[in-house]
């Protein structure tokens, strides 16, 4: 697939495809909505990649390409990898293992996509020890390290203002949305209870997402959108 190296300007107006589709049937979203959501353009998300430390580029695809927080990567294990899916049940938050996540519905299977495996496949040939992400020195990955240092010099180097990777969430979000992929079935990706934080948080985009739907669908799989 071709990628441009030129990160165009995001637009500024902010729009909700679920904002639309309840329209329709003559209601609103909840108000609280997030009117400028951290979400990247596809090109933008291109940028970053090609700018980022190689090292931790599969930690940045992971995120954006499952919605998992950081501290789900840090806690993820060789073990919760399995043939068909990923399997979240705990996660390190400074530097301590919690054996329990934020909410029940945190706990979740994540499909593998074909795209996802054959990045899962490199990442997991090169792990050492139990988890499957580390840092350089093989110490356990900490997101905040990550943050400070190649995240935040990948987005210098594009050109793209600052924004924390959690961002990547939002990006999953929005992206999977984009593509067609229902609320009901995003709220069990995310790990949400309702789809009121769907609604709330992750319903909007920036303007012009959609012409960025068959990039993203590639870039995801076509499988995506069916398991």
């Amino acid at each position: 697939m071709k990628r441009s190296r030129k990160s165009p300007a995001c637009g500024t107006t902010v729009f909700s495809t679920l904002n639309r589709l309840l329209f329709r049937v003559g209601k609103e979203l909840p108000e609280g909505v997030n009117e400028h959501p951290d979400v990247f353009r596809f090109e933008e998300w291109n940028a970053i990649l090609e700018r980022i430390d190689p090292f931790f580029r599969p930690i940045a695809e992971i995120m954006v390409m499952t919605g998992m927080i950081g501290s789900e990567i840090a806690g993820l294990r060789k073990g919760d990898i399995q043939k068909n899916h990923i399997l979240i049940r705990n996660s390190i938050v400074r530097k301590i293992e919690k054996q329990t996540l934020k909410t029940k519905y945190r706990i979740r299977n994540l499909p593998i996509t074909d795209s996802l495996g054959r990045l899962l496949e490199v990442i997991l040939s090169c792990a050492k020890g139990d988890y499957v992400f580390s840092t350089k020195s093989g110490r356990t990955f900490d997101v905040d390290s990550f943050r400070k240092n190649p995240w935040t010099t990948a987005l210098k180097r594009a050109g793209i203002g600052y924004r924390v990777p959690y961002a990547t969430r939002h990006t999953f979000a929005a992206w999977a949305l984009t593509i067609g992929m229902t609320p009901n079935k995003l709220v069990k990706r995310m790990g949400h209870g309702s789809k009121k934080m769907v609604y709330e948080v992750y319903g909007d985009y920036v303007e012009g997402l959609e012409k960025d739907a068959g990039k993203i669908l590639e870039y995801f799989g076509n499988d995506f959108k069916g398991l």
